[in-house]
């Protein structure tokens, strides 16, 4: 899922600050909760937060080229 899906409006609605305290609180209860199911919905979140953060701060170069066509001089 790409920053479209729900992170990017999370993260839109959240901010910087309350998205990177919610990503600490995933991480915790990655490492500290022994359901496994809870554990993967987990770490399905935390992937998608690090699909939205790269894609924000590293957007994809785009490579474009404009071509402009004058009118030709009118010489008498």
């Amino acid at each position: 899922m790409h920053a479209s899906g729900l992170c990017g409006v999370f993260g839109q609605v959240l901010g910087g600050s309350l998205l990177h305290d919610f990503y600490k609180l995933l991480k915790h209860c990655r490492t500290v909760e022994t359901d496994d199911v809870l554990r993967l919905h987990v770490q399905l979140a935390c992937d998608e937060i690090d699909i939205f953060m790269k894609e924000f701060l590293f957007p994809a170069p785009t490579m474009t080229k404009r071509i402009h066509v004058l009118d030709p001089l009118d010489v008498d």
